[in-house]
């Protein structure tokens, strides 16, 4: 719980400063140091490690914007989060922010759950059904649950979707 709200705090914080129009730059800013700290789980343990001082820590930061070439002001974000002793919640941080981001961009990321892989036709399909209930662009994280035995599940934080067929049977049943 308090990782949730110091991850929302820290990342409306830092958006306050990146003005809409140069949001889709800074998701990709956002996504890069995922991706380098996800491909180098190394990194992220130095990172977050309470052995390890803060300059270290800052030094290391001010390799990784050099090397994904970012701007300053997710240097400087990553400083005060070393500075304030908050780079443990780096991860949570990092998609928090992507969230927000896309909330104010008009995107609404859900996680499909479904019983097997479904082609393009299938996920368009459930992609204009959720888009009856969000206004915006709809973008799936899918998984594969081999509990569901057809339809999907789809949700978010803010909503959730059980198109499944046992949820489809339990409501036939409970009408009858």
């Amino acid at each position: 719980m308090i990782k949730n709200i110091i991850s929302r705090r820290y990342s409306s914080a830092l958006l306050e400063l990146i003005k809409k129009d140069d949001l889709p730059h800074f998701e990709n800013e956002i996504i890069a140091l995922q991706t380098i700290l996800k491909d180098e789980p190394e990194i992220e343990k130095f990172l977050v490690s309470p052995i390890v001082e803060n300059d270290h820590k800052s030094e290391i930061i001010s390799l990784l914007i050099k090397e994904s070439e970012t701007t300053e002001v997710l240097l400087n974000f990553l400083n005060v989060l070393v500075d304030k002793e908050r780079i443990f919640f780096i991860s949570d941080i990092l998609k928090e922010i992507i969230r927000q981001v896309h909330q104010k961009l008009g995107i609404f990321d859900f996680d499909l759950k479904t019983a097997h892989d479904v082609d393009e036709k299938t996920i368009g399909n459930i992609k204009k059904f959720i888009s009856k209930y969000v206004n915006g662009e709809v973008i799936f994280k899918q998984t594969i649950d081999p509990h569901i035995r057809g339809g999907f599940l789809a949700y978010n934080d803010e909503l959730a979707i059980n198109a499944s067929i046992r949820n489809n049977l339990d409501a036939m049943k409970r009408e009858f």
